[in-house]
């Protein structure tokens, strides 16, 4: 948290995941910057903090993106209010549907295939590390 305030980011923490989100177009390369391939790296500060807590980076899980795209967080798109997917509405929908229906034991078994969560987009997050 103080590597956040220090840099003038938001620090957010859910489970094992954590997002640092900051307003202005800059991002600290402290927190996390782009290499020449353009793959998202956790910056030296943040990597000694993590790995000094006994912890390692999951780098598939690292993403670094602008206001631009849609911004998720575990799941959630978090752009100007916290909200879930579309298809996720629609799947509940449907369920809720058939359960008052067809009832609860048969709406469970002709729905269970259809429940899917998508994955969040790599493109999700607001200048967002993770």
């Amino acid at each position: 948290m103080q590597l956040a305030h220090s840099y003038h980011c938001f620090y957010t923490r859910y489970a094992d995941d954590i997002t640092f989100s900051k307003t202005s177009t800059s991002f600290p390369a402290q927190i996390g910057y782009f290499d020449e391939d353009k793959n998202a790296i956790v910056g030296v500060e943040l990597r000694e903090i993590i790995e000094k807590n006994g912890f390692r980076i999951n780098a598939e899980k690292v993403r670094l993106h602008t206001n631009k795209h849609r911004q998720s967080v575990t799941g959630l798109t978090v752009n100007e209010k916290p909200n879930i997917p579309r298809n996720f509405i629609r799947q509940i929908r449907a369920m809720i549907h058939a359960w008052g229906k067809y009832g609860l034991e048969a709406a469970s078994q002709n729905m269970r295939p259809a429940i899917t969560v998508d994955e969040p987009n790599r493109e999700g997050c607001r200048h967002s590390i993770i």
